[in-house]
């Protein structure tokens, strides 16, 4: 016999599973994870942030995975060691700043990664050597929209990504 969701849960620890999530329990993409975050979900914070959207870039401007696997641990243990093809050989056409932004962010040592985002705008925005001027970050952020619109076109490369079936979209 079903039973309404707010007595399902009476006389547990863990509250409504509306309402809570369960200590312990790991919540997200694991191909965007931070390794803090998968060694203990209570040490997430910005810095966490900051890797996730180095992940996300890393994707954004080559239309593939940034740390890649085909089972879950294999992804985790990529993370954790920092493995994934450097920027400038899957993108070399990619700006040194935007490769730069990446690289500070998806740092496996939180303790040497970009801790604010505002540091990561500062060197998106900054020249690369020898130019005199760096585009202005609109012209950067078009840059990756288009790359974003070029990539998603012909889909994300790295089909051997984890990707577990439950955060498929339906």
């Amino acid at each position: 016999l079903a039973k309404p969701a707010e007595d399902a849960f009476v006389g547990t620890n863990s509250g409504s599973l509306l309402t809570a999530t369960t200590p312990g329990t790991i919540i997200g993409t694991p191909a965007y994870m931070a390794p803090e975050q998968i060694m203990d979900a209570t040490k997430v914070d910005a810095q966490s942030d900051i890797f996730s959207l180095g992940a996300v870039l890393y994707e954004l401007i080559t239309g593939r995975r940034c740390f890649l696997g085909s089972t879950m641990l294999q992804v985790w243990t990529a993370i954790n060691a920092g493995r994934f093809i450097p920027l400038h050989e899957v993108a070399p056409d990619c700006p040194r700043r935007m490769r730069r932004v990446v690289e500070r962010a998806v740092v496996v040592e939180r303790d040497e990664r970009a801790d604010q985002v505002k540091q990561l705008l500062s060197v998106w925005s900054s020249p690369d050597p020898g130019e005199e001027t760096a585009d202005g970050p609109d012209d950067v952020w078009m840059d990756l929209v288009e790359r974003w619109r070029h990539n998603s076109a012909e889909g994300v490369k790295g089909s051997n990504s984890y990707e577990p079936k439950a955060m498929l979209p339906t």
